[in-house]
Parts: structure tokens; sequence; C-alpha cells
């Protein structure tokens, strides 16, 4: 397999499958980019280290609903003086994901297909970012 860091899915895809792929060679290809983005540890402006997580991350940024339930979820634990951890972002990413794919009608195998690693990388970040929001609403 070709592979170099930075390269994005759809250059990797060409690169190593060509132009006319089926479905299956597409998760197969899906599969093996994600795990050379981990394993080469290629950062996002995110702070995400796959092309899918970081791609959901900003859905759910500029997305309204999808910011205010992060929001929300966020308010829950500052207003009871806690911190929460990245299970509590399973509603967040599962109605992300599902949004991502229902908007998104093409090239998005890449959220279809996400590794189990992948969907907890995504709730780790939001978790992480708790504190900043914290500061940026006006809690101590």
């Amino acid at each position: 397999m070709k592979y170099s860091k930075g390269m994005t899915f759809e250059q990797f895809l060409y690169s190593n499958y060509g132009v006319n792929t089926t479905q299956a060679q597409r998760r197969e290809a899906i599969a093996k980019f994600s795990s050379f983005e981990r394993q080469n540890k290629t950062l996002f402006e995110t702070g995400a280290t796959s092309h899918a997580v970081n791609d959901l991350i900003l859905f759910t940024d500029n997305t309204r609903e999808l910011a205010e339930l992060r929001n929300n979820i966020y308010k829950e634990w500052a207003d009871k003086n806690s911190h929460p951890i990245q299970q509590n972002f399973n509603t967040l990413y599962n109605i992300a994901a599902g949004k991502y794919l229902e908007e998104i009608k093409t090239d998005n195998e890449h959220i279809m297909y996400m590794h189990k690693d992948e969907a907890k990388e995504y709730r780790q970040i939001y978790a992480a970012r708790f504190e900043n929001w914290k500061k940026e609403h006006g809690y101590k």
C-alpha cells in the first residue's frame, strides 16, 4: 500500500485502488487509510489524528443543532461542578455521525465506517475541550 503523511483519502484510494472501485474496496481502503493515519499520528487543527474524526468535529462545531447539544452537555457538567468523561459524548457522537451521513450524500464513507478507536477519539477530544468551554462561558 502506498501512503505518505498528509495524503488525502482520495489520493490514497486512487493510488492504491484506481478510479473505479467497488463498495468493498472503498471500505477496505477506509480501514487501511485510518490505520495508516493512526500509526503516523497525523494531527489536524481540531486535535484529531484522522481525517474522519477531524471532519466530524468540524461538522459538529459548525452545525447549530449539534453545537447546542455539545453546549448542553458541557453546561450540565459545569452546573454539577464536575468534569465529563468521554462516554458522556456517546449521544453527541451518534447524532453527529447520523446527521453527517444524512446531509453529506457523497464521500461520506470515512464517517460511515469509522473505526471504534476513531469514535473514542472524537469523544475524548470533546471531554478534553471542557475546561476551555467553561472559561469561555464564565464558569470557574
